[in-house]
C-alpha cells in the first residue's frame, strides 16, 4: 500500500497539470474597467491620473488588461499603453511588448514601445532602439538614446558619440546623457569638446558635464571649475557635479565660489563636502540661514553643515530658529531641531528650552527630540528639570539683586 502511494504521488508530481490550469487567470472586470479608466486620462503621470494611482493596489491584474488592449491597438494607443505599463513597472508583460514592438517595425511609435521594455529592464529591445537612432524623426532618437542608456548598451556607443556632433541641440543633449548612463570612458574626449565649445547651447553643455560626472573624468574638472558662476544656473550646476565626483584639492576655491552661485549653492555644498573641506563649514552655515535661496538649497546646505560639523554652526542655527515664523513655516525649524543632536553641541541646551512652551504640541515634540538627544537626559516636555538641567534656574537667581 505504502508502495502504491509514493509511485502515485511521483506520477503525480511528473504529470504536467490540465492546459487550463497552466493559463494566468483572465483579469477581473475591475482590473479591467481600472485599465480603461487608465488609458482615458490626457497625462498618464501619477499626479495627473488617478486611475493610475488606484491601479498600483491591483498591478498584476490592471497590467494584464493593459497588455490585453496591445492587441488590435492602434501604435498611438499602442504607446500609452506601453507608457501606462512602464509606469506601472508591469515587468511581467514585457513579453506583449515585445510582440507589440515587433509588428510596428519602423513606425515612430514603435519607440514608445521599445522605451518602454528598456524602462522595465528588458534588453531585447536594444536592435530596435539602435535602428531607432537613425530615425529621421527626432522625438524616437531622444526616446531611443534614453532607453539605451538605461539598458547600458555598450553597443550604442559609438552612434551616441556620432550624435554629439550631428544631432540637434536635443538629441545632442540626449546622447550625451545616454553615454553618461552607459559608463564608458570612450566618450570621454567627444564629451569634453562638446562641453568646452564655446557655441554648445546651455542645455546640451550641462548634460555633457552631467556625463563627464558620471565617467568621474579627472580631465574635466579645470573646465568644471570654470563654469561654477556660469549661466544659466543648469551649467553651474553640472560643473559642480562634476567636482563632486572628482574632488580635485586644487578645485575647493572654484566650489567655495558656487557657494555664490544662485541657484547652484546644493551643488556646491555637495562638491565641499566630497572634497572634505571642513575650513567652507561656517561659509556653508553662512548660506544655510540667508533667506532668500529655495528649499531645496537649504536641506542640502544643512546636510554639508552635518558632513562639515563647523564650530559655532549650532548657535547659529538655533539664532535662525528663534526668528522664524513657527506657526506657519515649520518647516525649517523641525529640519534644524532634527540636525542639532548630529552636531553635538550641547551648548544650545538652555536656548532650546524655553521653546517647550510653544503653543505647538508637534514643536515641542521636535524640540523635546533634540534635547533627548543632545544630552542623553528624557524629561519630555516637562519644562522644569530641563531648565534644572541647563541651569537657567540659577542663572535667573544670580541676577536678583541681594536683599540688604
Amino acid at each position: 500500500m505504502r508502495r502504491f502511494l509514493t509511485v502515485a504521488l511521483l506520477t503525480a508530481l511528473a504529470v504536467p497539470a490540465h492546459a487550463d490550469a497552466a493559463k494566468p487567470a483572465a483579469p477581473s472586470a475591475d482590473a479591467q474597467d481600472l485599465a480603461k479608466e487608465v488609458l482615458q486620462c490626457d497625462t498618464l503621470a501619477f499626479g495627473a491620473c488617478p486611475a493610475l494611482s488606484s491601479a498600483l493596489a491591483s498591478r498584476d491584474g490592471v497590467a494584464a488588461a493593459l497588455a490585453a488592449a496591445l492587441k488590435g491597438a492602434t501604435p498611438q494607443q499602442a504607446g500609452k499603453i506601453a507608457l501606462a505599463l512602464s509606469l506601472l513597472d508591469a515587468r511581467s508583460e514585457v513579453d506583449a511588448l515585445d510582440a507589440a514592438g515587433a509588428t510596428l517595425v519602423d513606425d515612430p511609435s514603435a519607440v514608445d514601445l521599445r522605451a518602454a521594455q528598456a524602462r522595465l529592464g528588458d534588453a531585447r529591445a536594444a536592435p530596435a532602439l539602435l535602428k531607432l537612432l537613425a530615425s529621421p524623426d527626432q522625438r524616437a532618437q531622444i526616446l531611443a538614446a534614453g532607453a539605451l542608456g538605461l539598458l547600458k548598451h555598450q553597443g550604442a556607443v559609438q552612434a551616441l558619440r556620432q550624435l554629439l556632433s550631428a544631432g540637434t541641440p536635443r538629441v545632442q543633449a540626449a546622447a550625451a546623457h545616454a553615454l553618461g548612463m552607459i559608463g564608458t570612458a570612450e566618450a570621454e574626449p567627444d564629451l569634453l569638446a562638446l562641453a568646452g565649445a564655446p557655441r554648445t547651447l546651455a542645455m546640451v553643455r550641462s548634460k555633457a558635464l552631467d556625463a563627464l560626472a558620471a565617467l568621474h573624468s579627472q580631465a574635466a574638472v579645470g573646465l568644471a571649475t570654470m563654469l561654477v558662476d556660469a549661466t544659466p544656473n543648469e551649467v553651474a550646476r553640472a560643473a559642480l557635479h562634476v567636482l563632486a565626483a572628482v574632488p580635485a584639492p586644487w578645485a575647493d576655491n572654484a566650489a567655495l565660489a558656487g557657494l555664490d552661485t544662485p541657484g547652484a549653492r546644493a551643488e556646491a555644498a555637495q562638491a565641499l563636502v566630497a572634497l572634505k573641506m571642513t575650513s567652507a563649514g561656517l561659509h556653508v552655515v553662512a548660506a544655510a540661514v540667508r533667506d532668500d535661496i529655495e528649499p531645496d538649497e537649504r536641506i542640502a546646505l544643512q546636510t554639508a553643515i552635518v558632513a562639515l560639523k563647523p564650530s559655532g554652526a549650532a548657535a547659529i542655527l538655533v539664532k535662525r530658529l528663534q526668528k522664524l515664523p513657527l506657526a506657519s513655516e515649520p518647516d525649517e525649524a523641525v529640519r534644524i531641531l532634527r540636525l542639532l543632536p548630529a552636531l553635538g553641541d550641547k551648548t544650545v541646551v538652555p536656548e532650546l528650552v524655553p521653546l517647550l512652551r510653544l503653543d505647538s504640541k508637534f514643536l515641542v515634540n521636535h524640540v523635546v527630540f533634540a534635547l533627548e538627544n543632545l544630552t542623553g537626559m528624557h524629561y519630555g516636555s516637562d519644562e522644569k528639570p530641563w531648565r534644572e538641567l541647563a541651569g537657567l534656574d540659577q542663572n535667573d537667581h544670580a541676577k536678583k539683586p541681594a536683599k540688604p
